[in-house]
């Protein structure tokens, strides 16, 4: 837009390929919490089923995987 900021809409939905990274992920934040967008994140990693994502946690605290799936359920 003229502002500088890239034209999303508010509430719009927006596919983000290869968004399991640091910046994927930093974008599907900003599109939530700043347009209330819909966002699909896709990436290689495979995830936990999401219904098991509290139990799964608090057997795994910590790693890489582990850190994806909260920083998923943040958003």
């Amino acid at each position: 837009g003229i502002s500088g900021e890239p034209g999303f809409r508010e509430g719009g939905a927006y596919l983000i390929t290869g968004g399991l990274g640091t910046i994927g992920l930093d974008l599907a934040h900003h599109l939530v919490a700043r347009h209330h967008a819909h966002v699909v994140v896709t990436g290689r990693t495979q995830l936990p089923p999401r219904a098991t994502w509290p139990e799964w946690l608090a057997a795994n605290p910590g790693g890489r995987l582990s850190e994806l799936v909260r920083r998923i359920a943040a958003i």
